[in-house]
Parts: structure tokens; C-alpha cells; sequence
């Protein structure tokens, strides 16, 4: 498989052609907030946590979006950071409000992405 070049956050990294932004980030141990990803679910790009700015213009999904050699992503520009917060907060204020008691509390994917 072929190689390409991404830069993400100002670092240059490889990634194998066919890979998601996600999936080249956590390659290189790069966080990129999301809770829809699972290994072993075909990603759906539901949860719109793993946002990011792709090329200083457009909003899109990491765990959808192709690497294509060249491309510039951005997870920390503004306007991504004010759209992650937004959904988050979505979700929270949807999910029972019982982590004291939760069997998950402190190994919890939502709190880990609430917390970022």
C-alpha cells in the first residue's frame, strides 16, 4: 500500500493510502476526540465529536475523511473546538446523569471527551 503525507496539528506524519484522518492520528498517538469510532464497527461519523478543519476551510468527520497526500488538518482551530463543545454538550445533557454510580465512572470514553 502506497504512503502519503499529512500534516495534522503543524506535525508531517505517513499514513498508508485508504486510511481515515482518525486512523492516521491515532497511528501516530495524535488524540482526536470521538466516541462513535469502534474497532470493530465500520465507522459512521454519527457522533460528529471527531471533528476537524481540513485544509483551513472545511469542517468534516476524521473517522470518514480519506488522507490524501498533502492535506493540512487542523483539531484545534476554533470555530472545530466551538462545534465539539457544542456536540458534546448535546450529548451530555441527553445521557443519564448517574457516573458516581457507573460501573465506567473514570473509564469512560464520554467523560474522557467531555473533559478534553
Amino acid at each position: 500500500m502506497s504512503k502519503v503525507t499529512i500534516t495534522i496539528d503543524g506535525m508531517q506524519i505517513s499514513a498508508d493510502e485508504g486510511m481515515t484522518v482518525l486512523e492516521a492520528a491515532q497511528a501516530h498517538g495524535l488524540y482526536i476526540p470521538n466516541l462513535c469510532n469502534h474497532p470493530d464497527l465500520k465507522p459512521a461519523g454519527l457522533c460528529r465529536v471527531c471533528v476537524v478543519k481540513m485544509d483551513d476551510w472545511k469542517v468534516t468527520v476524521s473517522c470518514k475523511q480519506p488522507v490524501k497526500d498533502g492535506m493540512v488538518i487542523s483539531t484545534e482551530d476554533p470555530e472545530v473546538q466551538q462545534i465539539r463543545r457544542n456536540t458534546v454538550e448535546l450529548i451530555v445533557a441527553d445521557h443519564p446523569m448517574t457516573c458516581l454510580t457507573c460501573e465506567a465512572d473514570g473509564n469512560c470514553e464520554l467523560q474522557r471527551v467531555a473533559h478534553y
